[in-house]
């Protein structure tokens, strides 16, 4: 059967359609894609620093809504929705947030009053001057990991696309070694994600 060419004949046998219909074209069939998995703060930040394609980039924008961590990337997922921080916002006031706070903090950052940016101090100031010049290398233990996120939530909008990839990079490989349960693994989480956030206003706030 093909749509807009159904002709029906007057005594012809009924027939019984058994099985899938499935849009023709592969177009028709992305467009049609279910997603099955749930959104969870790692896959929100381990999305950006693999520089992935999400199906659904809004809903990556709506979770954190419903979480109770403040810093996420979020210009990341508007790029790939294809809207803007006005839209965004808007769209996001009209959300029942499970938590109000984290809700109103993100059309914040979005209207401009707040940002992932903190001035940092000690070796991880040190190690922004480092980055901020290209000159990048990667952290060894979980306690370099912690002074890096640090330098990276410092970060000038003077640093070059291509150093801010190699950060990113990197930090997924903090963010990998940040999995434990205790409370030390959390906090370095927290700090990743952070400056995950900083990278995300450098790389896609502008665009």
């Amino acid at each position: 059967m093909r749509e807009g060419e159904f002709d029906e004949k007057k005594g012809a046998p009924a027939l019984r359609l058994i099985g899938d219909v499935e849009p023709v074209s592969e177009v028709e069939r992305e467009r049609t894609r279910i997603i099955r998995e749930n959104v969870t703060p790692d896959a929100v930040v381990r999305n950006f620093l693999r520089n992935e394609k999400v199906a659904e980039p809004m809903q990556y924008i709506h979770f954190q809504a419903h979480a109770q961590r403040k810093w996420f990337p979020v210009w990341f997922y508007i790029d790939q929705a294809q809207s803007n921080a006005t839209e965004v916002a808007e769209d996001l006031r009209k959300q029942v947030a499970t938590y109000p706070s984290s809700r109103d903090a993100l059309v914040d950052r979005l209207a401009g009053k707040d940002a992932a940016f903190r001035q940092s101090t000690g070796k991880a100031e040190a190690l922004r001057g480092k980055l901020a010049r290209g000159e990048i290398k990667a952290p060894v233990d979980v306690d370099e990991d912690v002074v890096f996120a640090g330098a990276v939530q410092a970060l000038p909008t003077t640093v070059k696309p291509k150093d801010l990839e190699s950060i990113r990079t990197i930090l997924l490989e903090c963010l990998d070694r940040a999995q434990g349960t205790d409370s030390r693994s959390s906090n370095r989480r927290g700090a990743i994600y952070r400056a995950a956030s900083r990278l995300d206003e450098l790389l896609y706030s502008k665009k």
